[in-house]
């Protein structure tokens, strides 16, 4: 796929995820020891290339937000490492990260809980300047109303507060928010999930169009399938804090190879009578996540990789 004129496939790695795992403690005991641990992610590897949509689905519990919050560096790694643009991120501390936390933004699921609720547009979308020193007064306000515009608000927005939107309008004032730094990598966690479906799509064609206007890669999370295929060029399924398979977009939904990838599409919801198939269930199935470690990958065609459980 082309993006910007250049194909995906030989654009440079941008963000390279090793053997990542993230472990929770469930309890400990008197002297202070983890009695249970939840392997939220247990060995996770891949890569996404500069200008490319990386789709990870995924039911939940799966450790994909857990994935995309280890990319950001909200979480400390249980083991493995998450380079940037060729820079290892595990060890450094927030100074260090600065300059990687304006180049790497995000955009989470719920527009109603991660918009501060005391600051009006202008303070929403402005903060993030002011932290990484963009812009300086009247500049900056008119940078901040060219991005509410691009993002389909009106200037007279500025000065309203975020219970004064609706969640689409919400979602796009996140969107803007992590914009106004001019990043180069975005962590979509689950960014259409709590907005109504005739909202969904203008958001997503929005997201498209704003990666191609600004040269943007995209980290995708999602459970709606059929989203996911849309915007992605390829996709990554985890299954019980693993990856099982790895695909192009449209090979992975026609020619779905590991059991649990078909069991998932087998869910979509289908309108056309003729394309209905049967719903597959899956009964203690014991491949990832129960295993443990980093799973295998083999590459069965030509950038199509599946777990070897």
């Amino acid at each position: 796929m082309l993006k910007g004129g250049i194909p995906v496939s030989e654009s440079k790695i941008l963000v390279d995820v090793n053997n990542l795992k993230k472990h929770f403690s469930k309890g400990k005991d008197m002297r202070g020891r983890d009695t249970a641990v939840l392997k939220a992610v247990d060995g996770v590897s891949f890569q996404i290339r500069q200008g490319e949509t990386f789709g990870l689905v995924g039911e939940s519990g799966s450790g994909k937000s857990t994935v995309g919050r280890c990319l950001l560096r909200l979480y400390d790694y249980t083991a493995g490492e998450v380079s940037f643009d060729g820079q290892p991120l595990g060890k450094l501390g927030e100074k260090g990260l600065k300059p990687f936390r304006r180049r790497i933004q995000s955009i989470f699921q719920d527009p109603y809980s991660s918009l501060n609720p005391s600051l009006n547009v202008l303070e929403l979308i402005s903060e993030p300047m002011k932290i990484h020193g963009i812009y300086q007064g009247d500049e900056r306000k008119e940078a901040v109303a060219a991005l509410l515009e691009r993002v389909g608000l009106k200037r007279e927005h500025l000065y309203r507060y975020s219970h004064e939107f609706s969640g689409g309008q919400r979602q796009r004032i996140s969107i803007a928010r992590a914009l106004s730094v001019r990043p180069e990598f975005v962590v979509c966690d689950e960014p259409i999930s709590a907005l109504d479906v005739s909202v969904q799509a203008q958001v997503v064609n929005m997201l498209e169009d704003l990666q191609s206007e600004f040269g943007l890669t995209y980290l995708f999370i999602a459970h709606d399938l059929s989203m996911v295929r849309h915007i992605s060029d390829r996709i990554g399924v985890m299954y019980g804090g693993r990856l099982v398979e790895v695909a192009e977009s449209d090979e992975l939904y026609d020619n779905p190879l590991h059991p649990y990838t078909k069991a998932l599409l087998s869910s979509i919801l289908e309108t056309d009578p003729q394309k209905v198939s049967q719903r597959i269930q899956l009964d203690g199935y014991a491949g990832a996540g129960n295993s443990g470690g980093q799973a295998e990958l083999r590459e069965v065609s030509p950038g199509h990789y599946v777990a070897l459980d």
